[in-house]
């Protein structure tokens, strides 16, 4: 029965011409088909090229309908619309070095290519005279002097994701059957597509996490339900002291746990594998020399299809607790400090409600040695020894520079002391408070008064205060 495959001159032209018979001159038979699909199938599953893939299943198809071209279309990744490849058959099947494959970028409209006009459409597409075909005009293939062809299209999801396509430039009639041959190719190729592009995904997500993993600062162990390492970051790394090749395969537990902590903490991973839930422990990490390193972890499980790991988050605490000491023993000096300073206050305050007439003078000291000091009220004196030292040169005194003086008054704004001589240097440093808790206090000369004690020249060195230092 003579096949007849008409093109329709309407608006809305048919996709499909209508098929009335079968032609008895076809080349292969259906077993034949039957083994090419079978063929196709395992090349579609096994690990191979996806365009390689594209191109010799374009080549069965060209081959079993007696076709001299292939071609395929698959998404661009720069202009976003599909690039095409088309060759001749038989390169492909002779498997030969130097195929002649010409690729190019589909016209987005799909009046302007055969390929471009399949895809549009999502249904099959035959054309048994190129050059006056109304639905579309294909310039590459009319070049190359193509007369008919059929291109179907790869469907996922009702989302058109390619073509596959097979012309000549000699008149062949196809039938129905070829129709669905080639439809029955698209499928299995549309799937193994979607494999691709899962594949392709995944790869993505792993390297985003391992790169995520890698440039994060919290401590990130990936392991087994079993809690055998898998991977760990470069934080944890650092905080191990472990490289991966030293610790990947081990189990986190033996390898990183102290030992009153082996119990609760496998306790815990069991219970995050068992009941898929998150869960913390705050405990510590024994790194590779010993040390205890406390950490917070937190234990995720993450569940594919295929494996089930758990991800231990860490933080470590190390420093955040050192600083919280640093900062418990300095407010603890400070405390010191000022309750030194309270006491000397006090006692400065008991000073000034006494006269210097009514206390006996320490050091053998004159009852009349305060006359011509700058002062308001009579003074307390005070067997008191303080250690000062010098500021040379803008220069902090060391603890070797300290020396003892006969402290002649404490304020709070300030202090005075005797010396032979008077001060070569304008500014001291005095220390107020019981060693180990000292505080050192900056002070600036401000009046130097000489008098007469024990028949000897002395001389009282008024300082003001005018800040703190740390030694």
């Amino acid at each position: 029965m003579q096949t007849t495959i008409t093109s329709s001159t309407n608006s809305e032209p048919p996709i499909v011409a209508s098929f009335t018979g079968e032609s008895q001159s076809r080349r292969h038979a259906d077993l034949s088909r039957d083994e090419v699909l079978a063929q196709l199938g395992k090349r579609a599953t096994a690990k191979i090229d996806r365009i390689q893939l594209l191109r010799d299943a374009a080549a069965l198809v060209a081959e079993t309908l007696d076709l001299e071209w292939c071609a395929f279309a698959l998404p661009s990744s720069d202009s976003g619309g599909f690039v095409a490849r088309l060759c001749k058959t038989c390169d492909v099947l002779e498997v030969r070095d130097d195929v002649d494959e010409v690729v190019f970028q589909l016209p987005h409209t799909p009046d302007a290519s055969m390929l471009s006009f399949a895809i549009a459409s999502g249904k099959p597409i035959t054309s048994v005279d190129l050059p006056k075909e109304q639905r579309f005009r294909d310039a590459d293939l009319l070049e190359r002097h193509v007369h008919c062809g059929i291109a179907v299209p790869f469907v996922l999801h009702e989302r058109t994701v390619g073509a596959i396509a097979a012309f000549s430039s000699e008149p062949i009639e196809l039938v129905e059957t070829d129709t669905r041959f080639v439809e029955t190719i698209a499928s299995i190729l549309s799937i193994s597509i979607a494999r691709f592009n899962a594949e392709e995904q995944l790869t993505r997500e792993r390297r985003l996490r391992k790169s995520l993993m890698q440039n994060i600062d919290s401590l990130v162990v990936e392991m087994t339900t079993e809690g055998e390492i898998v991977s760990l970051n470069s934080s944890a790394q650092r905080c191990t002291g472990f490289d991966a090749a030293e610790i990947v395969g081990r189990s986190f537990v033996s390898a990183l746990a102290i030992p009153e902590e082996v119990a609760p903490l496998t306790e815990q991973i069991e219970g995050v594998a068992a009941a898929n839930a998150d869960g913390d422990f705050n405990g510590h990490l024994l790194d590779r020399e010993g040390e205890r390193r406390p950490v917070r972890w937190r234990f995720s499980l993450v569940a594919s299809n295929s494996t089930s790991l758990i991800v231990a988050t860490g933080t470590d605490l190390s420093e955040t607790l050192s600083l919280k000491q640093e900062l418990n023993r300095t407010r603890e000096e400070n405390l010191t400090a000022q309750r030194a300073l309270h006491e000397a206050k006090q006692e400065i305050e008991k000073g000034r409600m006494a006269t210097a007439v009514e206390r006996t003078q320490p050091f053998g000291m004159m009852r009349d040695d305060s006359q011509g000091e700058r002062r308001r009220r009579p003074r307390r004196l005070y067997p008191y020894v303080q250690r000062i030292a010098p500021v040379v040169d803008g220069r902090i005194p060391t603890i070797d520079d300290f020396f003892e003086v006969r402290c002649r008054d404490i304020a709070a704004g300030g202090f005075s002391f005797l010396m032979p001589r008077p001060p070569k240097q304008t500014e001291y440093v005095a220390a107020f408070g019981v060693a180990p808790a000292l505080t050192y206090l900056t002070a600036t000369v401000a009046h130097t008064t000489q008098l007469e004690i024990d028949g000897k020249l002395m001389h009282i060195i008024g300082c003001e205060y005018t800040g703190r230092v740390d030694l």
